[in-house]
């Protein structure tokens, strides 16, 4: 068994056996999970605006804009499928984010794609 240090979290939890190993190594992937996530987190804070592309089945009214933060609403129909309405818009922060795919879910339309848009 490789000796770890007794600082790390989790490892008063389950000193002898499996457990040990498992709360260790858990804690490791979580730290790696988080040095990866603080990375992006540099480039894109969780409230500034950023711009998405939401892709939704069926077709919505552009009337909706306003209760969709006012993103852009557009909508194609296809032979034989289901129309897409492509949502486009900056939005404030992922609060407003969340905000937006609630309503669609709300609506009861199903969720194609989320885009972030480059800057």
């Amino acid at each position: 068994m490789k000796d770890y240090a007794l600082n790390t979290p989790f490892w008063g939890c389950c000193r002898i056996g499996k457990c040990a190993i498992l709360f260790v190594s858990v804690h490791r992937k979580r730290r790696e999970w988080s040095s990866a996530l603080n990375q992006d987190h540099k480039r894109y804070m969780l409230d500034t605006p950023v711009r998405y592309k939401i892709r939704i089945e069926g077709s919505l009214d552009g009337r909706w804009s306003d209760c969709l933060c006012g993103m852009a609403i557009s909508s194609r129909s296809r032979a034989g499928k289901p129309a897409v309405t492509t949502l486009t818009g900056e939005l404030v922060d992922q609060a407003a984010l969340m905000g937006v795919l609630n309503t669609v879910y709300d609506l009861g339309f199903t969720l194609l794609k989320v885009e972030r848009l480059a800057d």
